[in-house]
This record gives C-alpha cells, structure tokens and sequence, in this order.
C-alpha cells in the first residue's frame, strides 16, 4: 500500500509538473504575439489614405533609424581608430628614443676614430710582439670596424621604420578625420530626417496625434519584432544544421551524373512546426522566390536563394513588409544583421556538393553532385 500510495503521489505530481509546464509555455507565447494581434486591430480598418500616410511616416522612421544605425557604427569606427592613433604614437616615440640612442652610441665611436686617427690603428698592429699579439690586434679592429657597420645599418633601419611609422600615423589621422566629416553629415541626415517628420506630421493638423500614437504603437512593436526574429532565424538555422528532417523528406530522382533532390514548401513548414521553439512561421515557394512570414507578427519577406561553400544555402531577402507597411532595404538588413538565415544541409548530404537551386512553384529543387562517383 505505501508503494502503491507513493507510486500515486509521483504520478499525480508529475502530471502537475507537466501542466504548469504547458501553461507556462502557453503564456510565453500569448506573451509574444499579444501587442502584435493588439496592433493588427489598430490597423485593421484604416482608411487607404490613412494607410498611406502612416506608410510616408514609417518609411521615414527606418530612414532615420538607419542614420542612427550609420552614426553609431562611425562612432565606434572612430574610437577604433583613436585606439590605432594613439599605438602607433607611442610606436613613434618609443622608435625615436632607440633611435637617438643609437645615433649617440654611433657618434661616441666616430669621436674615438677621429681622435686616435688612423696612424694610431697602424701603431697598435706593429707594436705587436709575437704573430699570435698580431692576428689578435688585427681581429679586434676588424670587429670594432664591423660593429660600426652594423651600428649604422641598424640605425638606418629604425629611420626607414620610423618614416613608415609616421605616414601609416598620417594615413591613420586623414582618415579619421574624413570618418568626422562623415559623422557630423550622418548627424545633420538624422536632424534633417526627423525635421521632416515632424513637419509631416504637423500638416496634418487635428489628425496629428492620432498618427504620432499610430507611429509610436508602430516603432514599439517593430522593437519587439527584432530580437524575435534574430531568435526565429537562428533556431531554424540551428534545426537544419542538424538534420532534423524525416527519411523521406526530401525526394530524390538521379539523371547521370546529377542527383536532383526536391523539397515540398508543405513538408518543410512540418519539420518546422515540429518545433515548440518557433513562432508560427510559414515558407511559400513560388516561380524565382521563395517568400518567408510569420502570419501572428505581420512580417512577410520575399527573397532568394544562393549557394554557400557547396552545401549551405542563404537566404537573402529582397522585400518585405511589416502589417502591410513597405520595408526599405536597411531595415531588412538590419533584421539579418547579427544572423543569417542559412540551411547547412551538410549533415544531410554527408560530403555532396550542392551545383544548383531552382525555386519551382511549391518546393525547392536541388541538384546535387556526389563526389564519390567520380572517383
């Protein structure tokens, strides 16, 4: 009875454990997509000359968010280099002591030749007593007048590094100096940019401040979107690395010498829903294009395929829009900007060499050449 009753205790906490394990993982999903489905009901309903003008003021948010992206890269470029300057000055100065060093050394020598002369170097060969005496004198001048080679090679070098040292420094200073200009014009791009805005948003008067609630829900939620899809990209990335796919996945015909494999868009959104890690996200393989989105977030992109290190495919967006608002170039890139979204398909293909990709309507089809046929 005790086995049984703590058999019983066990199950019943385990079933507990599993639950508020569901229900945490419900809530952090509700969590995410709540302010996104809370903006879908703002916009729902607008006005097509509502919807244009908020598209106007998005656009300029991403313009002037990419100024802000553009004047924080200089300014780290520039403290970079700041840190370069001030390495190779002290280069500089450490080079020019060694080298006025060595200039004293090399003067104190040519003093001692020039006040025992030459007459002097001939006396201290002759006064020799023995052949053993001779040969001795004769080989500690020559090593005296070898070491003053010597002195003077190496004083040379340290003046050709130095002058190299001082024009890598100048090259450093024009540079930095051209990065200033670009950052007080990044700055006054910003200034302008945001001067636009508010006009925009001025001329139109008693509608103003419904817009600028419109543009801050927007530039929230925008906020949030990015470090969601940084994640999202990485772990697919991360699925496909490691094969996660079932046997048949992936269907196969060989026409000498060439193994073409093709991909379904319905069974490559299963692998991927397979995975409680993932927000919902959807794949749709169309003529040329493949298009990637997640339907509770409003995010579509549309984009291409190209080839990496023969078994790596990169996605590579070329469009995009966001609760129906247009995407600029720079904001999809900075989407992508800390991870690609890349399918390694390395452990599936174990040493065969992707040669080419067609997106046909519904499915991706590779072609696959096998190394070891040809061997």
């Amino acid at each position: 009875m005790l086995n049984a009753g703590k058999i019983k205790l066990g199950l019943v906490s385990s079933m507990a454990l599993v639950f508020l394990l569901m229900l945490f993982s419900s809530g952090t999903v509700a969590g995410q997509t709540e302010p996104f489905s809370a903006m879908e009901e703002r916009l729902t309903g607008l006005s097509d000359q509502k919807r244009e003008v908020l598209e106007n003021l998005f656009a300029m948010e991403q313009e002037i968010e990419e100024a802000e992206r553009a004047e924080e890269a200089m300014s780290r470029e520039m403290e970079t280099m700041h840190g370069e300057i001030a390495g190779l000055e002290k280069r500089i100065a450490d080079g020019e002591a060694a080298y006025d060093q060595k200039r004293d050394t090399l003067k104190q020598v040519l003093r001692t030749y020039q006040r025992l002369g030459p007459g002097s170097y001939i006396e201290i060969i002759l006064d020799a007593e023995n052949l053993t005496m001779l040969l001795r004198r004769i080989n500690t001048l020559r090593d005296l007048t070898r070491n003053t080679g010597e002195l003077l090679d190496t004083l040379e070098e340290s003046r050709e590094r130095l002058s190299a040292e001082k024009a890598k420094l100048g090259e450093k200073l024009a540079l930095l100096q051209e990065k200033q200009e670009q950052l007080r014009a990044s700055l006054r791009k910003k200034l302008q940019l945001k001067e636009d805005q508010e006009k925009y948003l001025a001329s139109l008067e008693k509608e103003s401040a419904d817009y600028r609630e419109y543009l801050g829900e927007i530039r929230q939620v925008w906020g949030q979107l990015k470090p969601l899809f940084q994640e999202t990209t990485k772990e697919i990335s991360r699925i496909i690395a490691a094969g996660s796919f079932p046997p048949d996945a992936l269907k196969t015909t060989f026409t000498f010498p060439v193994l073409k494999g093709s991909l379904g868009e319905e069974t490559f959104n299963g692998i991927l829903k397979g995975h409680a890690g993932l927000p919902e996200i959807v794949f749709r393989f169309h003529p040329g294009k493949a298009e990637m989105s997640l339907p509770q977030q409003n995010l579509v992109l549309t984009g291409t395929f190209v080839i990496q290190e023969g078994d790596i495919l990169k996605f590579q967006a070329q469009e995009g829009s966001f609760y129906g608002l247009p995407l600029e170039a720079a904001a999809i890139e900075d989407l992508f900007r800390d991870d690609a979204l890349v399918f390694n398909f390395h452990t599936v293909m174990g040493g065969s060499i992707l040669q080419g990709i067609h997106i046909q309507e519904g499915s991706l089809e590779l072609e696959i050449i096998i190394p070891t046929l040809f061997k």
